[in-house]
């Protein structure tokens, strides 16, 4: 299992201020070591070895992943999971765990109903289908894991997890989303 990467001083101060609702000033020094360290945090622990190719396929890296074979000599940077730092996102994934868990819980009569709450001890931190795992724990629910090409809805805790996904992409895509001033 790959650890979780993303869990630096500096990304959860944004977190914690985004959750209280303050739009937060972006020091871009802090934004920079940010990304510098996640980077180093990527050598480090060796991920770059997992993803080379491996066997007779060179798109199969070790990990079992498709990698796609890229030219990175004509970029300077890239910038890798800013979400909540350098876009005010939190509240668009709040609301598609919202939609997707209170019609699930209807359509199931599961009670009690989802609220912010749920978000916050079940989902919040933590990766997709952990936050459905937790989440449906909470109420007693256990599904099948299913596949990761699970359907959006099916009844697993990958179709569900999909669901909230395609939730997000769609809100995303009608109410998109502006970045943090002075970024």
């Amino acid at each position: 299992m790959v650890p979780r990467l993303i869990h630096s001083p500096v990304l959860a101060s944004y977190r914690r201020r985004f959750r209280k609702r303050e739009r937060p000033k972006i020091d871009h020094d802090r934004v920079l070591w940010a990304v510098i360290r996640l980077a180093c945090s990527i050598d480090y622990l060796g991920l770059q070895r997992l993803l080379q190719p491996v066997g007779s396929d060179p798109q199969k890296s070790s990990l079992g992943v498709t990698v796609g074979l890229m030219d990175w000599s004509q970029f300077e940077a890239a910038l890798f999971d800013l979400d909540g730092v350098l876009t005010p996102t939190a509240d668009l994934h709040m609301r598609a765990w919202r939609q997707m868990f209170s019609t699930y819980f209807v359509e199931h009569d599961v009670a009690p109903a989802y609220t912010n709450a749920d978000y916050f001890t079940y989902v919040d931190g933590k990766p997709r289908y952990d936050g459905v795992r937790a989440t449906l724990a909470s109420r007693g629910i256990e599904l099948p894991e299913g596949d990761p090409a699970d359907e959006p809805g099916a009844e697993t805790v990958r179709g569900l997890g999909n669901a909230k996904n395609a939730l997000f992409n769609r809100m995303l895509r009608d109410e998109g989303v502006v970045t943090f001033p002075g970024t």
